[in-house]
């Protein structure tokens, strides 16, 4: 469980890496092509980027949430499990007193 977390969390930091060197090369390339209209309108092109960035750090925020609610689900279930551990032992614990109070009980009687 806890691979495959880290598998996710990679992935998404990757796919975020790439898609900002997406971006920017596209910008770049932009700027190469549109000299003259980026000198004219820079705000438009700065807002349009910083749009792109904030819709992609979101979709990592909800995947790395995402992940890290896995995590502790994961983390969870190992505690539940040694809840239900202990309560079996307890009630065999019990059983085998009760048994050897029987036991006991039995014997003068015979």
């Amino acid at each position: 469980m806890a691979s495959r977390f880290l598998r996710s969390v990679c992935a998404s930091i990757l796919t975020t890496a790439m898609n900002r060197v997406v971006v920017q090369e596209a910008s770049e390339s932009f700027q190469v092509e549109h000299t003259e209209s980026l000198n004219m309108k820079p705000e438009l092109i700065i807002k349009a980027m910083q749009t792109v960035i904030s819709k992609q750090d979101e979709g990592s925020e909800q995947r790395i949430a995402g992940a890290l609610a896995a995590l502790n689900e994961a983390k969870d279930a190992p505690t539940a499990s040694m809840g239900k551990l202990r309560a079996i032992e307890a009630a065999l614990q019990r059983c085998e007193q009760e048994r050897q109070t029987a036991l006991s009980a039995r014997a003068p009687a015979e």
